[in-house]
């Protein structure tokens, strides 16, 4: 909700301030402490190759041997789309998180944090490196260790993650069956294990997984659909991307700041697309009109969302006491 390059221009300048005062106590602890902000402060800004720096530099001061170095290196480089060198760094994570030495209870945390997000992530770079089998495998290596942990929301996207693999592998029942336990683990109140149920609007909460899971069950059925020709596939898939639509309607609206709404917009977009492709599908198998109609409707509720977004945006601008002359100037960002 806070522009990241402010932010991240921000503590930049103060952690460079706090590392100067460090040396100048010559406390290697202070100068660590603070060149890891540092990085902390480039990577939340997007300068990856200016984090990895910072973070080596950390590293050379202070190594604790808990694997966190070698998370952040491995994280960057996934970042970065160099998948070959993020597996080979995640690898070595895993090896030195598992056998940390725990001699305190926050080292303890940090070993196994370090450990559960490198299996994670390791089964994701497999599934980048098109090994999708390996990617399955170790992604349900990794849902053991978060059940032991009781991490409920990390157990979800995990399921997400099975549930795409499953999908990648085009067994498309074992995808629905894994996003559905995704939805049970994010709505504790949702009881149902079969697949072509959802939960009703009033049992949603504010998880942005939710609208992934719509979506890639409405994929799910798109491509059964694909493979039958049995429209009552493409009822399902409607259904689900309608729900993908409708949640990221009102994500968007409890969002205030105006990059994430941008950032939310883009990725949401693609809801749309697909919803307008599968109304569109289900009038050439049905050859009925009404459905050619609703597909031009969704595209309007898409263009209508997005205006009443300015225009609300306008009016609290005006509020704010922003002179008329400077609400229409020419380009903005938004344009």
């Amino acid at each position: 909700e806070i522009m990241p390059s402010l932010v991240g221009s921000e503590m930049c300048i103060r952690d460079r301030n706090a590392i100067a005062d460090g040396k100048s106590v010559n406390n290697t602890l202070i100068i660590w402490k603070n060149t890891k902000a540092l990085g902390d402060a480039y990577l939340y800004n997007g300068e990856l190759q200016k984090a990895r720096k910072t973070y080596k530099q950390a590293q050379l001061l202070i190594d604790e041997k808990d694997g966190t170095f070698e998370r952040y290196e491995a994280e960057i480089l996934y970042e970065l789309a160099a998948y070959e060198k993020a597996l080979i760094v995640a690898k070595k994570a895993l090896l030195i998180a598992r056998n940390c030495k725990k001699d305190t209870s926050r080292k303890q945390r940090d070993c196994v944090a370090n450990f559960n997000t490198m299996s994670v992530l390791l089964g994701t770079i497999y599934f980048k490196l098109g090994d999708t089998e390996k990617a399955l495998d170790q992604y349900q290596k990794s849902l053991h260790l978060l059940k032991d942990k009781g991490n409920l929301r990390e157990i979800g996207k995990v399921y997400i993650l099975i549930g795409d693999a499953y999908k990648a592998l085009k067994n498309y029942d074992k995808a629905l069956e894994n996003q559905q336990k995704a939805l049970l683990t994010f709505i504790p109140d949702f009881t149902e294990n079969d697949p072509a149920k959802n939960p009703s609007q009033n049992l949603w909460t504010l998880e942005i997984w939710l609208m992934e899971i719509f979506k890639s069950k409405g994929d799910c059925y798109v491509e059964k659909y694909n493979d039958s020709q049995n429209d009552a596939w493409l009822q399902k898939a409607i259904e689900n991307y309608t729900l993908s639509v409708t949640f990221g309607e009102r994500i968007r609206l409890n969002y205030t700041e105006l990059t994430s709404k941008l950032i939310l917009g883009s990725h949401t977009r693609t809801f749309y697309e697909d919803l307008i492709k599968a109304k569109l599908a289900l009038h050439e198998h049905r050859k009925e009109d009404t459905y050619k109609a609703e597909a031009f409707q969704i595209a309007q509720r898409a263009n209508a969302f997005v205006l009443r977004e300015l225009l609300n945006e306008q009016a609290a601008l005006k509020v704010a006491g922003i002179p008329t002359c400077l609400l229409y100037t020419s380009p903005s960002p938004r344009d």
